[in-house]
């Protein structure tokens, strides 16, 4: 027996892990994700249903919104000309 939450997710997934991909096995651990790292939001939109393993994984590199090349700084050499090799 499944929490109702984990069931939700499986099927608005359609049994694929949200990060690798690969499908559900029923001796799979299986954890529920935060996208956005809020332990609090437990808003659908904001979970993802993931292998033990990926979860780890997903810990241990940074977020998506980390790579966002909008969150960078400004690039001080704006207007420079590009480097001839």
């Amino acid at each position: 027996m499944k929490p109702r939450r984990v069931v939700n997710l499986l099927k608005r997934q359609d049994g694929k892990c949200g990060y690798g991909g690969l499908r559900f096995m029923a001796e799979d651990l299986l954890e529920v994700h935060h996208r956005d790292g809020d332990r609090n939001n437990n808003q659908y939109a904001h979970l993802v249903l993931l292998h033990g393993h990926c979860h780890d994984v997903a810990h241990a590199t940074p977020r998506i919104c980390d790579k966002d090349p909008c969150a960078e700084e400004p690039d001080d050499t704006k207007g420079s000309r590009p480097v001839q090799e």
